[in-house]
């Protein structure tokens, strides 16, 4: 799966899960300041991360990422 592949996949779930506007959910984008995200947003977003790709980690592994290239980064590493 490519860096562009992910980065779709995860745009589709953003936009499909939590009625986000696509041209919204950029790379540069964080979860709470400009997509409106909560905290329970950001719990279920883990769920699909986790089915998504198959990243087998604890909801404390994604305490730290605030963008979605910051969860880009965290599936490509986990993906190899």
């Amino acid at each position: 799966m490519t860096r562009d592949d992910i980065l779709a996949q995860l745009k589709e779930i953003i936009t499909l899960n939590f009625e986000i506007p696509e041209d919204l959910v950029t790379q540069d984008a964080e979860f709470r300041a400009h997509l409106g995200m909560d905290s329970l947003d950001l719990v279920d977003l883990t769920f699909f991360i986790k089915h998504a790709f198959g990243i087998e980690e604890g909801v404390h592994a994604y305490k730290s990422l605030k963008t979605v290239g910051d969860v880009l980064e965290f599936v490509i590493e986990r993906s190899q």
